[in-house]
């Protein structure tokens, strides 16, 4: 048998080997990664034996996987920046191998004799890039340290082979991300939608409860120690309200008070409250890069978001550091709130699971959803929350919002509340829940009102039949007809009707009246009597 023979046979062996291997057809890129760099450092008698995968949205070059022979061992070196090295790229792009004989003098690889060459003593490389999805994804990098040296083609096809089986161990890794991505998402929508539930039974109980202990408060009708009681009830129920909210940001079914708003200024608002809540031990650094956007949002909900990016940022940092917020409005499409600690990092596997519910790394100090509602506020918001984190390194997280072109409004408007208002006002009250309808009942009749109540929608379409009302009162969703429904058939028989809507969730059925102007009022359960009686006030007077 030749030599010849004798290398084909060995090139074949390693091939052969390659294809048994679980880990490129399960997408094991660690193992699959290491495996090829291994085998092609081996079989060549290369010094060095690398992959590198472009980062998708800076296409920098990352290496994954390093093995030195001499050494036999693994690891990962620093990453390259591809736009200093444009040779490089579009050699990759054009050949199926690139074999550099001469590394320092050949047009594909001299980019690098500056630095990257003489730092490593590299004399010769043969590369082959890493295809997927129709573009190049990264490449196989085959290093011959000392002088020139002259690559075969049946070198240069091996390398080609290998390059192939890390394409087929990346593809099969995208591929099991992209189904446990599906099945992840099918367990949210599943989770959200057992959250919104709840939340809209529990706001329904609260409204009871919550209620009851309103009236009797209101009135004084207990003694002393009864009222402290009543009370610590109260404030439970207050708990158990933003309990709830939690719940519906998570499930995407919370109602948002949309106002167009400078993008700064909200940032600037939450610096604020960034300075009194940070440790004396942590720099805060605020940066406002690019002109000023205004962002449609619901300031209350992007502030609770960045406070608790905040918070994760100071507790990821407990020795001290730096935090930095910057606000980045060069894309005239977006604005971007970046949120960057020096803290201690997370894993890949820790970020892969970050924004997951009831995923915590603060052990008994979290509860795991605070990341998990930022992502369902922002998405409700029509943005996204990108994390980039390295342990050791710190972590950054980039909340991207929509921009508008409507003029933002100097402060948002306040919710001053409306005297009641009482006399012989006629209170038509849609409500599927019979102990809801009692306390509204309670409520209204307290104030002097005149309340009617209905326990569905077509009963209180027989109602207005036969009287004439200053106000409905209606519940969002009902089994047999949703609010704004009614209050569409409604306005056929009487056109001056006004509305308010109270409801436990929406969703999101109450946009559709904001698009086509129709005016109403809408009061999230629970709510308290002052809430209630000034809803009404600003309605009727």
């Amino acid at each position: 048998m030749s030599g010849t023979d004798s290398i084909t046979d060995e090139y074949g062996q390693a091939i052969a080997e390659l294809a048994r291997l679980p880990a490129i057809g399960e997408g094991n890129l660690s193992a699959a990664f290491s495996a090829i760099t291994e085998r092609a450092a081996t079989v060549l008698s290369a010094a060095r034996a690398s992959i590198w995968l472009f980062r998708d949205e800076s296409r920098a070059l990352e290496c994954i996987d390093l093995y030195e022979l001499a050494s036999d061992r693994h690891s990962a070196a620093a990453e390259l920046i591809s736009a200093r090295y444009p040779n490089y790229v579009a050699a990759l792009n054009q050949s199926r191998v690139i074999r550099a004989n001469d590394a320092m003098t050949d047009p594909a690889t001299s980019d690098f004799a500056a630095d990257y060459l003489p730092a490593h003593g590299i004399g010769a490389m043969l590369d082959a890039p890493i295809r997927a999805k129709s573009k190049v994804a990264g490449v196989l990098c085959i290093e011959h340290v000392g002088g020139s040296r002259n690559w075969s083609a049946e070198e240069a096809r091996l390398a080609g082979s290998l390059s192939d089986f890390a394409t087929l161990a990346l593809v099969s890794h995208e591929r099991a991300r992209a189904e446990t991505a599906l099945l992840q998402a099918q367990k949210l929508e599943a989770l959200g939608r057992l959250a919104g539930g709840i939340a809209h039974d529990f706001n329904n109980l609260l409204t009871v409860i919550n209620g009851g202990v309103d009236t009797i408060i209101a009135n004084n009708d207990a003694g002393p120690e009864s009222s402290k009681l009543l009370t610590l009830v109260a404030d439970a129920g207050d708990r158990a309200i933003g309990l709830t909210r939690q719940l519906l940001a998570f499930s995407r079914r919370q109602i948002l008070n949309i106002q167009p708003l400078s993008i700064k200024e909200l940032v600037l608002r939450v610096e604020g409250f960034a300075e009194r809540i940070i440790r004396e031990d942590i720099e805060l650094r605020v940066d406002l890069l690019g002109p000023d956007r205004t962002v449609a949002c619901d300031p209350t909900q992007i502030e609770q978001v960045l406070m608790n990016l905040v918070v994760n940022a100071s507790d990821a940092m407990p020795g001290g550091g730096e935090l930095a917020i910057t606000v980045n409005t060069r894309d005239e499409a977006c604005a971007e709130i970046i949120v960057a600690d020096t803290g201690n990092g997370m894993s890949p596997a820790v970020v892969d699971h970050i924004f997951e519910p009831f995923f915590t790394t603060k052990s008994d100090a979290g509860t795991g959803l605070g990341l998990s509602v930022s992502l369902g506020i922002i998405e409700q918001h029509g943005g996204r929350i990108r994390v980039e984190s390295q342990q050791g390194a710190g972590s950054q997280f980039t909340v991207e919002l929509p921009a508008t072109s409507e003029e933002a409004v100097e402060d948002p408007p306040s919710r001053v509340r409306a005297p009641a208002v009482t006399g012989p006002i006629k209170i038509l009250v849609a409500e599927d829940e019979v102990d809801v309808r009692r306390v509204l009942e309670l409520f209204l009749e307290r104030q002097g009102y005149h309340p009617f109540l209905a326990r569905d929608a077509q009963h209180a379409l027989s109602l207005l039949d036969s009287h004439h009302f200053d106000l409905l009162i209606s519940d969002v969703i009902m089994p047999d007809m949703k609010g704004p429904e009614l209050y569409a058939e409604a306005l056929l028989r009487q056109p001056d009707l006004k509305v308010l809507f109270v409801s436990g969730y929406t969703e999101d059925v109450l946009s559709k009246l904001q698009q086509n102007g129709v005016d109403y009022q809408y009061l999230p359960k629970p709510f308290s009597i002052a809430q209630l009686t000034s809803a009404i006030g600003s309605i009727v007077s």
